[in-house]
């Protein structure tokens, strides 16, 4: 059982192409699927490196919203709103076996029942394994596990870029031209925190803003108009203006900013109509469209008390835009440039056009034996039960905004990208372990968390998008399956239990993209990723078995045709891959071997001839081709009798 966000859809398509026979309920408070990546507004956009969701149900999605576009080739990763939900319909209803149920309503302690460490129901549901793959991890708070929110000490686990950060003047108020924090009557302006920051380095709880992700469009005829927020009051933007008065003052912009300066406004990722673009808060702008200091105490509240922050980071997002629309003291430049916007008018159609999703940057996290620190990432380390590839750098955003010395100052934002480790030959990446989202043994046995997962403030800050949830929440949903088919075996100990007689957690649908990009290097001799990771013996005998093909193939003088039809008498190679696979996967991966005149695996050989180098020249797209075929051999352990 999961909720609809992306991680909760991939954790029920994946548990479902596990095992037919599994009954899968899918559940949701609200009326909308997707979470952030179609009620939100933001699809799949950030993406680090493609690779990574090479084989998984986020790769499905982005490939499913390309037919709605005129049978375009492009991979659409911010698609409409209303094509992102249908691509995950789409996806969900191939599968009998999945229940979608939409608009039940917040989720309510009373309502949850449990056995010890075992979870049995919440109101009318029940299940054998739960998956919390909300943004708001209410159901994991519930049970008792350990959780935290907030920011951790550095020295709680040694981590440089944790707790209070110093003074930055990126993402800040102008240091050589202050805005000063108070009204003439001498108290704070809004928006400004009353609370003194604690020294450098210490904990504390507060959170990086929330906000709304608004659909802006340049053309006229599908534009909606801004509405002003019913709570508008011009007076709650001083500050606002005060930095927009700071900004003509350093001469840079003597007509006004442009509003461009004041948020990011990008375009819809890989969006064919190109006319849809993303409202984001700035990340160099000191006054932007997050919600600084709103969310106080977001984990904690009610759902109704929530449904407040929701209201005043809405009159928050909005009225900023009002203000700039209509306030006779903003330049006009600064207004035209926020005029040629208006709302998508087919988004979002029974909410004003306004995503009814607000962006939960960060919540409740949980807390076990495994925590996933900024430490793990930067090491570059290879995990046993790695189950996901991270490719974002650290990116928390602003987290408070106070007064220091009667002037305004934003505490809290590091944009820092991962460093490329020294042998890849593609970018940064980092790996995920499956324990991350466990809870601790002793609490909840029956209950996995890909959204809320195990992080510091810092690493979560990293593990954060929605790429990286939805990868989580297909290794969740297998081994939810897993655990249900081995006789309900604690989620703690999925991994021992079934690797010994079916290798295949750190092999299937968790991270095939992992294990067919690593044997595609290992084969093909260059170092894509931080490292090769093969410790079960099925990845062995695979890779053992395509080395040894490819080596073959190598020595000989034959054309690839004739090599293949060599290959095919082999019985020794056949034997080997149904000692491996089973009789059907055996016929499959020949089936593939067969096919191996096509234009990939035809070159994927080729290429690995010449001392294995001239394949690292090749292009990043070229390598993704062959990676696939492989990829398309190590995933057949799925269908092994």
């Amino acid at each position: 059982m999961s909720q609809t966000t992306p991680a909760g859809i991939a954790a029920a398509i994946t548990a479902a192409r596990t095992s037919p026979s599994l009954q899968i309920a899918l559940i949701e408070p609200s009326a909308n699927i997707g979470g952030m990546s179609a009620a939100g507004g933001i699809g799949l956009r950030d993406l680090g490196l493609e690779e990574t969701i090479i084989g998984t149900v986020a790769f499905d999605w982005v490939q499913n919203n390309a037919k709605y576009y005129n049978g375009t080739k492009t991979k659409v990763y911010q698609p409409d709103m209303n094509i992102s939900q249908q691509s995950f319909l789409d996806l969900l209803t191939q599968y009998k076996n999945i229940e979608l149920v939409t608009s039940i309503g917040p989720i309510l302690r009373p309502s949850l029942v449990m056995n010890g460490s075992r979870i049995i129901s919440l109101g009318t549901w029940t299940a054998s394994v739960w998956i919390d793959a909300s943004y708001d991890g209410d159901l994991t708070r519930f049970t008792g596990a350990t959780y935290t929110y907030g920011r951790e000490s550095v020295s709680q686990y040694n981590e440089s870029y944790a707790g209070v950060r110093p003074y930055t003047s990126f993402g800040n108020f102008l240091p050589n031209y202050p805005v000063n924090a108070t009204l003439e009557n001498g108290t704070l302006a809004p928006y400004i925190s009353p609370d003194q920051l604690l020294p450098v380095g210490n904990a504390d709880d507060n959170m990086m803003g929330y906000s709304y992700r608004l659909c802006l469009t340049p053309t006229q005829s599908k534009q909606a108009p801004f509405p002003k927020p019913s709570n508008y009051n011009e007076t709650n933007f001083v500050i606002l203006q005060r930095y927009i008065d700071s900004l003509i003052a350093t001469g840079k912009y003597p007509n006004g900013p442009p509003f461009e300066t004041l948020v990011d406004v990008f375009s819809y990722r890989n969006y064919p109509n190109g006319d849809k673009f993303d409202m984001c808060d700035s990340a160099t702008s000191g006054f932007t469209s997050d919600a600084i200091n709103l969310n106080k105490g977001y984990v904690m509240k009610t759902a109704e008390e929530r449904k407040e922050i929701e209201q005043i980071t809405y009159d928050y997002v909005m009225g900023l835009i009002w203000y700039i629309l209509t306030s006779s003291l903003v330049p006009e430049h600064t207004r035209t440039t926020l005029q040629r916007y208006g709302l998508c008018n087919d988004q979002w159609n029974d909410n004003n056009h306004i995503p009814p999703q607000m962006y939960v940057r960060e919540g409740l996290r949980l807390v076990n034996d495994h925590v996933f620190t900024q430490n793990h990432i930067v090491s570059g380390q290879c995990y046993e039960d790695s189950v996901a590839l991270g490719s974002w750098g650290y990116d928390i955003h602003v987290v408070t905004r106070t007064a220091n010395l009667s002037h305004v100052n934003n505490e809290g934002q590091l944009v820092a990208k991962i460093a490329k480790l020294p042998n890849s030959k593609s970018g940064p990446v980092f790996e995920i372990p499956y324990t991350i989202m466990v809870p601790s043994h002793n609490q909840v046995t029956n209950l996995l968390v890909p959204v809320c997962h195990a992080a510091t403030h810092v690493a979560y800050s990293a593990t954060r998008v929605e790429p990286h949830f939805m990868q989580l929440g297909g290794a969740a949903g297998y081994a939810a399956a897993w655990s249900v088919l081995t006789g309900n075996v604690d989620v703690q100990k999925v991994d021992q239990e079934i690797v010994p007689s079916k290798p295949c957690l750190t092999v299937n649908h968790t991270i095939p993209k992992f294990t067919s990009v690593d044997a595609f290097c290992i084969i093909s001799g260059i170092s894509f990723l931080p490292g090769c990771h093969f410790q079960k013996q099925l990845q062995k005998n695979v890779v053992n078995e395509l080395k040894r093909i490819f080596k073959a193939y190598n020595e000989s003088k034959l054309s690839i045709q004739e090599f293949i039809k060599n290959e095919m008498k082999n019985n020794q190679v056949k034997c080997t891959l149904i000692q491996t696979f089973g009789p059907k996967a055996a016929d499959v991966v020949f089936d593939l071997v067969n096919k191996a005149k096509s234009v990939q695996l035809q070159r994927m050989i080729s290429m690995s001839n010449n001392n294995n180098k001239s394949i690292q020249h090749m292009p990043g797209k070229k390598q993704l081709k062959m990676a696939s075929i492989v990829r398309k051999v190590i995933n057949m352990s799925s269908s092994a009798g």
